[in-house]
């Protein structure tokens, strides 16, 4: 899920994921003095990496592989900005995914471009999963990369003149020992239908062979059980909460 407006109010010992905000521990407290309560809350989940693929993931990614005719893909850079334009085919299954969640405003074709080009344009490939089915359309895409939260940090956050030699450094020479399930999107036509299997299926054996001890999620609505029950065979611990405050008037 996208975090919107959302305040840090539990897990300040853990430093946050490179695209969330962090804040300090009194904001809460200045937040509720002047009368704002809580409208919706979402969590973050610390993932620990397993020795192994959990052999669930395996089984039901070849089962709805073959019920369902879908087939995981891997892009490269000519794919996400050459003719097939697969940039824009990503957030454009984002926007439809995302839709119904609260907050969430639909992404129009200019901010999709630039989306492409800041995010898409420097990620390691490897890390992004695409689900196809047997007509080439996209059905499911899980994004992820290696933490760059560190990074950001001793670069303040500014990548020029040099800030992006850290970032560099730690998505693809010197990693930290995490990386970031940025997020997740199946169609709703293939929605619980397994599709994350398939994502896991490739994103566990890559993050097991870099080495990485755990994942971070990003923000999580609190009443989304569908993606917060992904996580339910590997061992796992919420870290971290945030809060979008109302007041009546």
């Amino acid at each position: 899920d996208f975090d919107p407006e959302g305040m840090l109010i539990e897990g300040y010992e853990h430093i946050s994921t490179a695209f969330l905000r962090h804040n300090h521990p009194y904001y809460k407290d200045h937040m509720e003095a002047m009368g704002f309560e809580k409208e919706i809350d979402w969590l973050e989940f610390k993932i620990h990496i397993p020795e192994k693929l959990p052999e669930k993931y395996s089984r039901l990614a070849a089962v709805v592989s073959e019920r369902f005719k879908l087939h995981v893909r891997k892009i490269t850079k000519k794919d996400v900005f050459g003719k097939e334009k697969a940039g824009l085919k990503i957030f454009n299954l984002i926007n439809s995914t995302y839709a119904s969640l609260y907050n969430y405003t639909i992404l129009p074709d200019d901010l999709i471009v630039k989306y492409v080009k800041a995010y898409l344009g420097v990620l390691d490939l490897r890390y992004v999963s695409l689900v196809e089915n047997e007509k080439g359309e996209l059905v499911g895409v899980g994004i992820s990369m290696p933490s760059i939260a560190r990074a950001l940090q001793k670069c303040g956050g500014k990548l020029f003149p040099f800030g992006w030699f850290h970032v560099a450094k730690s998505m693809y020479f010197k990693r930290e020992e995490n990386f970031e399930l940025l997020l997740i999107g199946v169609a709703d036509a293939y929605r619980n239908k397994g599709v994350h299997a398939m994502i896991f299926n490739d994103i566990i054996p890559l993050a097991i062979s870099e080495g990485f001890k755990w994942a971070e999620t990003n923000a999580e609505l609190e009443t989304n059980h569908n993606v917060q029950a992904l996580w339910d065979c590997m061992d796992y611990e919420q870290t971290k909460r945030r809060r979008v405050y109302q007041k009546k008037i």
